[in-house]
């Protein structure tokens, strides 16, 4: 005689069996029902060689259960931290660029979803061009940033004043163009991080200068063949 039966809900079945009136040994028996497929995985972000990646992994609608995770077939270490009750916060650092996988196994049973997937990119890979070093003052200025892939970018662009400069930064397929206007004269620091990493070489530096701020006077005339100049003086930056 084969029984079978489904169960509509997570959690503990108490399974009772006779033969006429009288209980079989070791009844009632109890079965534990899980749905691998109730498991909320959060996104899992790009990111960047030898930085950690994180997400999270809620199992509370799941049932109990082991639950194992696997990066790159098991390639990759990963490390798990308990924020509530069958709730879980996800770690690993990826050693290479290119696509991370990440396997999500339940009682044996791999998540409907799983593998989930991920990209990783090495800064060394990002590129800066048509980076001017040196530039007059209230002249719009751009940059651009090349990259496999596009991650959250951050330009921070400080004045000699300490002041923050304004800087837009727009996606252009796989990587950005940043514009920006210095407003007063002098050097400035420009800080580029790429998914949440200084990008090699950053800071930047870019000396701005004044025209207004230059003075030419005392030329000196002289017919052909003598020598003739000028004196020039750069006044202090205000």
């Amino acid at each position: 005689m084969k029984v079978k039966y489904t169960p509509m809900e997570i959690g503990d079945y108490t399974i009772t069996l006779k033969y006429g009136e009288q209980e079989l040994t070791g009844s009632p028996f109890v079965a534990k029902a899980y749905n691998t497929a109730a498991i909320k995985v959060t996104d899992i972000p790009d990111g960047v060689v030898c930085q950690p990646i994180e997400f999270g992994i809620d199992v509370r609608k799941a049932g109990e259960g082991q639950l194992e995770i696997m990066v790159n077939s098991g390639t990759l270490p990963n490390t798990v931290e308990s924020q509530e009750t069958g709730v879980y916060k996800m770690s690993f650092t990826p050693e290479e660029a290119g696509q991370q996988k990440v396997e999500i196994i339940f009682n044996q049973e791999q998540h409907p979803d799983s593998p989930f997937t991920c990209n990783a990119v090495s800064l060394t890979a990002v590129q800066v061009r048509s980076f001017e070093l040196q530039l007059p003052v209230d002249k719009s200025a751009s940059f651009y940033l090349d990259s496999e892939r596009a991650l959250d970018v951050n330009v921070d662009i400080i004045s000699p004043t300490g002041d923050n400069v304004k800087a837009k930064v727009s996606s252009q397929g796989s990587g950005y163009k940043v514009e920006w206007k210095p407003k007063v004269a002098g050097r400035h620091i420009i800080n580029i991080q790429y998914g949440g990493m200084q990008i090699p070489g950053s800071p930047f530096y870019v000396d701005v200068f004044d025209l207004a701020s230059i003075r030419v006077d005392n030329f000196r005339q002289g017919t052909v063949g003598d020598e003739a100049g000028f004196s020039g003086e750069l006044l202090p930056f205000e």
